[in-house]
């Protein structure tokens, strides 16, 4: 036996980055041996998407433009802006939200019936008919309506229709007839088109309007264009543009009421205010005159001194200052109790006078907000979830005003503090004044500051009656609804979404299979995995026989096999004579014995005679590879000592008459122990006076012990691997046979390799070599097929 200082080739080492490269590039190879799989993904995905672009109605885009007027100064509102009674600051984000929101889109809805659709059958969908369609759906009186009603008409003529049922049953009517069902009476009036409809089916479909309004807000589109212009770009998609259309016409409409009616209920409730304060101010007005004429007349009282007139200028100015302090105070009492109670009435107090924007504009929004809650009211019952957010926001903005008020209420008293210290210089000095002309001063002071009020709350009175009674609205319809044409379709993106999807599901299928069988697949990851050299790699070929590497019609695996020979001369250090060459493998099925045989046979091609010895006395092969007898006296019989001459147990090959076989002979029932006999190395002694090359098939070493036993009768190992097939948990039992040496100079042979399956390896070209080109057999074309799979 030769020590391990044999030639060696060097194992693979490779970096990160190149195994991170060649593991894509055997992926994307796998994924192209796979091929059916990714066709067959690709036109389920893209067939089902094919069909759903079909299947969807177009779309088209109806566009408009309106022009906002945001709540800020102007003229015609400046009266309520200093009493601070206007509505909220608009705010385009506002306005937007107002626009699409549920009531107006629920108004325009029930008042064009927007809610029943009529629809005849296409090829792919039930095409939406609203522009021409034949019959007009009337209700009568409704009944108790939920969820959605399908029925279908088919036009018999220009006055009769026929009622299919969904029992089946059909009902002959004409026009005009009256029908009573579960959801209340109705009938069908004709229109012009009827008669282009003759012998057609059209499906009429009543929908809850509540839920078709939740369909048509989706598709309402309203944005500001740049630059913080108040002029918004409004757009609705619908598959009739006709329809599109009328609905943005009647949006627009509730819209501008909307705005219209929240403005003259802001009006009005100053107005009101107004009118009261004016009435108060009146008689107390025409008490105070009566009073300064009868004391004028009673004391024979002429005028005010000097002295008196000029403390009586001083404090008119003053009072006059306190008793707004005073009116916005009581404003501020009212607002507060407002709050603090549970109402919920449209009587919202204003904030005449209080001059702080921001309580303005909370107030407002309670009493926008209050509004539309009493409008659903009307229309729903309170026990609907749908109060829920308004509630919650009524509940907000009352929190917020309280806090407001407390900040204006505190700035408020200070100021009512400093006009009272005013006051008060203002009257000790008035003390040097004669009694009588003091009375008087007192009762000229507080006529005064009445008629002052009374004048002022005139004023804005006339101001805003002349606001009340302006037609002019703050929406301005600058660019009528109109057809913007279809909008972009998806169909492209939905189409390649879907090829996309047919490419990664195979992808994933390809690399989960993988990773579950988790077989070796590459001779990078055995060097890498257990530091030992590959030598050589044999390519799987269909019908690969031992008549291949005798075959004058070159071959891919006898040129390997030959390849093999080489190295092999090279491990043994080019020696010539008494080579023992062990093979063994981890598992069985790996084809060791095949290649045990086929290299054999291409040594003794050489003209070096060669003997193989089967020694997998458990499961022999060999003999069966050579057609020979089984039943020959064999190893099995040399050891146990039943023969005693080894030329009994050698056999001619039959195939090259340099090539030998010693068989297994009749299986022992301890195969262990028989080659632990001292007779084995006695055999391996004699047959290297007789032979250049002696080849032991050994069983797998990852089973049995054998291999391990007559291990150290061998100069070098070829272990096994096969692709596909071997587990990757061999490795680390390899790697562990090469660290204890358990092996002499141990080399792996990757065997049953497939370039085009697995995607690595060399890929070799037979056209060099083959001289006749083999028919390939359905079968065998099917089963290669199959295997794509």
């Amino acid at each position: 036996m030769n020590d391990n200082s044999s030639t060696q080739y060097e194992p693979y080492q490779g970096t990160a980055e190149t195994d991170n490269f060649n593991n894509l590039k055997y992926f994307l190879s796998r994924c192209v041996y796979h091929w059916p799989l990714f066709l067959i993904g690709v036109l389920i995905t893209t067939g089902f998407a094919y069909f759903n672009v079909r299947s969807q109605k177009p779309s088209y885009e109806v566009a408009a433009k309106l022009l906002v007027n945001d709540g800020k100064s102007s003229g015609e509102s400046s009266a309520l802006e200093k009493l601070n009674v206007t509505e909220a600051s608009k705010g385009i984000d506002n306005e937007i939200e107002i626009l699409r929101s549920r009531p107006l889109v629920l108004e325009a809805i029930k008042n064009l019936n927007l809610w029943i659709n009529y629809e005849e059958k296409g090829k792919y969908y039930q095409k939406d008919v609203y522009a021409t369609t034949p019959v007009i759906f009337k209700y009568l009186s409704r009944g108790q309506f939920t969820g959605q009603q399908v029925f279908d008409v088919v036009i018999l003529a220009d006055n009769h229709f026929a009622l299919l049922k969904s029992n089946g049953e059909t009902i002959n009517a004409s026009f005009n007839n009256t029908f009573s069902n579960s959801f209340g009476s109705w009938k069908l009036e004709k229109t012009k088109n009827t008669e282009q409809y003759i012998g057609k089916q059209i499906r009429i479909t009543l929908q809850n309007p509540d839920a078709t309004s939740g369909s048509y807000q989706g598709r309402i589109k309203v944005a500001a264009t740049s630059g913080g212009s108040n002029l918004l770009n409004v757009s609705f998609s619908d598959e009739v543009p006709e329809r599109g259309k009328v609905f943005l016409d009647a949006l627009f409409k509730n819209y501008v009421l909307k705005t219209k009616e929240n403005k003259n209920f802001a009006t009005a409730n100053a107005l009101k205010f107004l009118n009261t304060r004016l009435d108060t101010i009146s008689r107390e007005l025409n008490e105070a005159e009566r009073k300064i004429g009868s004391y004028k007349s009673s004391n024979k009282f002429t005028d005010i001194s000097a002295k008196g007139g000029t403390y009586l200028g001083n404090v008119q100015s003053n009072d006059a200052k306190l008793a707004e302090l005073n009116i916005q105070l009581d404003q501020l009492s009212g607002v507060e109790n407002y709050v603090n109670s549970s109402r919920n009435d449209d009587n919202v107090p204003v904030t005449a006078g209080v001059n702080d924007g921001s309580l303005s504009g909370l107030v407002g929004q309670l009493s926008t907000t209050i509004q539309q809650r009493n409008k659903l009211l009307a229309t729903t019952p309170e026990s609907n979830p749908i109060f829920d957010p308004i509630n919650k926001q009524i509940k907000s903005i009352k929190g917020a005003i309280k806090e407001t008020i407390r900040g204006v209420r505190s700035s408020l008293e200070i100021t009512k503090n400093q006009l009272q210290s005013n006051n008060a210089k203002f009257e000790s000095s008035f003390q040097q004044v004669p009694a009588q002309e003091k009375e008087f001063v007192n009762m000229t002071r507080q006529k005064s500051l009445k008629e002052d009020q009374f004048l002022y709350l005139s004023q804005q009175r006339e101001t805003i009656a002349l606001n009340y009674a302006s037609t002019l609205s703050d929406v301005q319809i600058v660019d009528e609804p109109h057809d913007a044409g279809l909008t972009p379709s998806k169909a492209p993106l939905i189409l390649s979404t879907a090829f996309l999807l047919g490419l990664l599901l195979p992808a994933g299928f390809v690399y989960g299979r993988n990773a579950i069988k988790n077989h070796i697949i590459d001779k990078r990851e055995i060097e890498s995995s257990t530091n030992t050299p590959v030598v050589s790699e044999i390519n799987y070929e269909e019908g690969n026989s031992l008549q291949s590497i005798t075959s004058r019609n070159g071959n891919i695996f006898g040129e390997q096999i030959r390849e093999l020979r080489t190295k092999l001369l090279h491990l043994h250090q080019k020696n010539s004579t008494s080579r023992v060459t062990l093979f063994t493998s981890s598992t069985s099925g790996e084809g060791k014995s095949f290649i045990t045989s086929s290299l054999g046979l291409a040594i003794a091609a050489s003209g070096r005679k060669s003997v193989i010895l089967e020694l997998d006395l458990r499961k022999p092969k060999i003999s069966k590879n050579y057609n020979l007898d089984p039943d020959h006296l064999g190893i099995s019989d040399y050891l146990s000592g039943k023969v005693t001459d080894i030329q009994q147990i050698i056999q001619p090959s039959s195939i090259r008459p340099e090539l030998f076989i010693i068989g297994a002979g009749s299986i022992p029932d301890n195969p262990s122990e028989l080659l632990e006999n001292y007779r084995m190395q006695e055999l391996i002694d004699e047959l290297k006076k007789q032979f250049n090359d002696i080849l032991l098939d050994t069983p797998p070493i990852h089973l049995v012990t054998d291999a391990m036993i007559i291990a150290n009768m061998g100069d070098v190992t070829l272990y096994i691997v096969r692709q596909g097939y071997t587990s990757k948990e061999e490795l680390e039992f390899i790697k562990r046979i090469k660290k204890e040496k358990r092996l002499p100079n141990l080399n792996i042979v990757f065997n049953g390799v497939q370039n085009q399956k697995y995607g690595n390896s060399y890929h070799y070209d037979n056209s060099y070599y083959a001289k006749d080109t083999k028919k390939t057999s359905v079968k065998t074309v099917f089963k290669n097929f199959l295997s794509r799979f």
